[in-house]
């Protein structure tokens, strides 16, 4: 009997009994991708020696090709054609924080004096239709910028030099600055989101959201009197969703803010039927008792969304879909096992999409790791292991060229994922197979692979597994075998377009496993370096069934020496 897998499409797949699995569904996969219906491996993850020393405190791109680090309480950018760090002069925040938060706005697009219309009359449930007024007297306006927040200091501004391109900073105003004609006050906070021409702001404490004056990002005075001038801070036209303290605040779509406490995620939408001072007021609505664990683990997968809390992945519209809390919803399912009794902390977990696939930064039962989700297949593609027993605090990728994506590490350093010129070693673990009727045992005999595209030496291990167990070969229980780099060259004559050609693309792999016992269900875990690409896998078995089964027979003979 012959056991063939050629495609490897259906991804990852914890959730079915092993022997369950789709024909194109394997396992376990580890630091591999599946796109194109077979395994390739992931290049390596290099540390960046050029990054500053001390704790690493965020990590944005403030363009396509200007990566933002802060380092100890200091900015540093890097351009995508350089490898060197270079300190944003002046820039200084709290050196200690564990975290510092950034939000892109653009740049004010309402530019005119407001005014109260007459005192004491702020909200439209007044007589008169308009409570606020504009006058055709011109103000500053505030430029296109990254806010930057770390909780107790006044924040600051990274801009974009117009001449020379490169980043410039300087601190922002405070309530106490805010003037009629240079009207720019950013209050002290932690998480921003810039959401329908407003700028929102979590206060330090965690429990209250305060928001700029539509059409100016960096203007926080909304409360005001007939002249136009200052009636009262942010805090005067605040507003809250929950007891507890707020995690995560992200504009999903034109019309809402998910809001997310460590508990509990809520829907905020705008109320433009009722007004304050000239700025719409707030419905919150519950979405459901799940709540993301932090700024930075909440991404668009391709109009649903998806984040990390404390149990592991979630998805938002899975979950209001199937009326639950989500764990098991269509998009976690097949991974779930991963995260059995495994929480997560919320200090190195945080998500990015990257290259069309979703990468999570979580705690599972195989350790700390990359999870990775296909938008285009939507399946699972399996755990990447970047850098071995350490979850990323945050990531960030450039958009310029090729894709890079950078991330800060458990270990407190920066590092360019998939940025090496070499390639991780990978494994797949396969389904089990099995006849499917319990009366019909197997003993597995040959075990087979197909590789192309070797890029560097390397070699494969295989390891079989009888009934769970595996197959004690010799002292490590794999077999392996030597795998050589493909040198590729152009043939002659030579046609266009011109294609490369090798001697040898191909590997076709043989290992015999005939001193394996027999079983219900056999499989394998294949492992390999080098960069070779896995397109085949084929077990070829014996039917040794007895009357009865080797495990039977060993328990009825225990039980004749054992009355």
């Amino acid at each position: 009997m012959t056991f063939n897998q050629n495609s490897f499409a259906g991804g990852l797949n914890l959730l079915s009994d092993d022997t369950r699995l789709q024909p194109n569904e394997y396992r376990l996969g580890f630091n591999l991708r599946n796109r194109f219906d077979t395994l390739v491996p992931n290049l390596t993850t290099v540390q960046d020696q050029n990054a500053p020393v001390g704790i690493k405190q965020g990590l944005f791109a403030i363009s396509l090709n200007v990566l933002i680090l802060f380092c100890a309480g200091k900015a540093y950018y890097r351009l995508t054609t350089q490898t060197v760090w270079t300190q944003i002069a002046g820039f200084q925040m709290s050196t200690t924080a564990y975290r510092l938060f950034a939000e892109i706005v653009p740049a004010s697009t309402l530019n005119l004096n407001r005014f109260l219309v007459t005192p004491g009359i702020t909200s439209s449930n007044s007589p008169l239709k308009d409570v606020v007024q504009t006058s055709n007297v011109t103000v500053n306006g505030t430029p296109a910028c990254m806010i930057v927040q770390d909780g107790s200091n006044q924040p600051w501004i990274i801009y974009i030099d117009p001449l020379s391109g490169l980043p410039l900073s300087r601190v922002s105003q405070n309530y106490a600055d805010w003037t009629m004609l240079n009207r720019e006050y950013i209050p002290i906070g932690t998480q921003m989101a810039y959401f329908s021409g407003k700028l929102y702001v979590v206060s330090p404490d965690g429990h209250t959201i305060l928001s700029s004056v539509t059409g100016r990002p960096m203007d926080f005075v909304i409360n005001i009197d007939i002249n136009g001038d200052k009636g009262g801070d942010a805090y005067t036209t605040s507003y809250s969703v929950s007891f507890d303290p707020i995690s995560c605040m992200i504009a999903v779509n034109s019309a809402a803010l998910f809001v997310s406490t460590q508990r509990s995620s809520f829907s905020v939408t705008p109320n433009l039927d009722i007004t304050f001072f000239g700025e719409p007021t707030f419905n919150s609505q519950l979405l459901f008792e799940a709540g993301c664990v932090n700024q930075f683990s909440f991404i668009d997968i391709l109009g649903d969304y998806a984040f990390i809390d404390h149990e592991g992945l979630r998805s938002f519209n899975a979950i209001v879909q199937e009326k639950n809390e989500g764990r098991n919803s269509i998009f976690s399912l097949k991974i779930t096992r991963a995260f059995k009794n495994i929480l997560q902390s919320g200090d190195f977990n945080c998500a990015i999409s990257f290259d069309n696939y979703g990468l999570f930064s979580v705690n599972t039962i195989y350790g700390k790791c990359l999870v990775i989700y296909d938008y285009l297949a939507k399946v699972f593609v399996g755990m990447d292991f970047a850098i071995t027993g350490k979850g990323f605090k945050q990531m960030a990728r450039f958009e310029t060229g090729s894709l890079q994506l950078f991330g800060i590490a458990e270990d407190n350093e920066v590092y360019h994922i998939y940025g090496g010129d070499s390639y991780e070693v990978c494994s797949v673990q396969t389904g089990s197979w099995c006849s499917g009727q319990p009366s019909i045992e197997l003993k597995p005999q040959k075990f087979r692979t197909v590789f192309v595209q070797q890029k560097l030496d390397g070699d494969v291990n295989v390891s079989c597994y009888v009934n769970n167990k595996r197959v004690p070969t010799n002292m490590s229980g794999t077999k392996s075998q030597q795998l050589k780099a493909t040198m590729s060259g152009v043939g002659y004559p030579a046609y266009y377009p011109v294609l490369y050609d090798s001697g040898d693309t191909v590997y076709n792999m043989y290992f015999q496993f005939s001193e394996a016992s027999q079983g219900w269900k056999h499989n394998f875990m294949v492992r390999w370096s080098g960069g070779a690409t896995l397109t085949n896998m084929q077990s070829d078995v014996s039917d040794l069934t007895p009357m009865q089964p080797l495990q039977t027979q060993a328990k009825n003979s225990l039980q004749q020496f054992n009355p």
